[in-house]
């Protein structure tokens, strides 16, 4: 099954800190809980710099998409600064515990950026950033996400930040727009046995 999405049809989702929005591309709840996520994959507009919210147990990487760089510390004391865990530039995927309480500081200008979360028990992502014509392999569930216009996608070619969700898909021939500007963003979660 192939689902194509576009950035600018799905719904924002306000923050609770005020600081941002997010837009959910796709998700999977456990079977425990209809309102608790086994992954999920989504995309952030980061207005200004704040606190991440908690959650244990779930490992996430970020890439920014536009803009940039977000720079991750220690939720610090008020009036202290201190220098970054991490520094996400642009098209570059950080990986971070999800549990750990963490400040997120970006420049002047909103940063866009892609967030993918996963319950560690239970499945794992990668992330491959593509800039060049390549096979693709999906696995139980893939989700691209171009971030430049034109790229060729099987029978789709795609707009800035538009994509694909796959689930249980046959290789893909992926070709990149001639002078590109931004590469094809592949997110693969794989369930983890037992999980």
């Amino acid at each position: 099954m192939m689902k194509r999405f576009s950035l600018d049809d799905l719904p924002r989702e306000p923050w609770k800190n005020g600081g941002g929005t997010t837009r959910t591309v796709c998700t999977e709840t456990t079977k425990r809980s209809a309102s608790l996520f086994d992954w999920r994959v989504s995309i952030a507009d980061i207005v200004e710099s704040g606190p991440f919210s908690v959650f244990p147990g779930i490992d996430r990487i970020a890439v920014v998409l536009e803009n940039g760089p977000l720079r991750l510390t220690k939720n610090p004391p008020l009036g202290q600064l201190v220098a970054p865990l991490l520094s996400a530039e642009r098209y570059c995927p950080i990986a971070f515990d999800g549990g750990n309480a963490l400040f997120g500081a970006i420049p002047g200008e909103p940063v866009l950026c892609l967030n993918v979360m996963t319950r560690r028990s239970v499945a794992s992502a990668t992330i491959r950033i593509l800039e060049a014509d390549t096979v693709l392999e999906p696995e139980t569930c893939s989700v691209l996400i171009a971030a430049d216009a034109g790229w060729q996608v099987g029978p789709f070619t795609l707009d800035k930040h538009e994509g694909l969700i796959i689930r249980n898909g046959m290789p893909l021939n992926a070709r990149a727009p001639l002078n590109a500007s931004g590469p094809l963003i592949m997110v693969t979660i794989g369930a983890l046995e037992g999980g």
